[in-house]
């Protein structure tokens, strides 16, 4: 890896299904509190684009934290742009492979 394009460590998972990115998702939390059912899940992650793909009821749960998100059927999820400056240090936190990767809501 070129460390001109990351900071940070890096973080190896196990691949379950190369052909799509497809890892364990252990946990995601917002703002501390699980979203997650107990069940066994898996994610895809893209780091090419722009998308996590998650089960439809963990993805409905976290929107559901985001003031004004909204669902459309063509484009998926939308935020509002001015989360920017209103979201603060809210956090969503993905667990997957064992390893915790927070995201803030501001940087959706």
């Amino acid at each position: 890896p070129n460390p001109e394009y990351y900071e940070g460590e890096i973080k190896y998972i196990p691949v379950d299904k190369p052909k799509y990115w497809q890892v364990p998702l252990d946990d995601v939390k917002v703002n501390g509190e699980s979203v997650k059912s107990g069940r066994s899940l898996e994610a895809i992650v893209d780091t090419g684009t722009t998308l996590i793909i998650l089960p439809s009821d963990y993805s409905k749960a976290i929107h559901a934290t985001i003031p004004g998100s909204h669902f459309n059927s063509m484009h998926g999820w939308r935020v509002p742009c001015k989360l920017r400056e209103e979201a603060g240090d809210q956090e969503i936190v993905f667990t997957l492979g064992g390893h915790d990767f927070p995201m803030k809501v501001a940087d959706n």
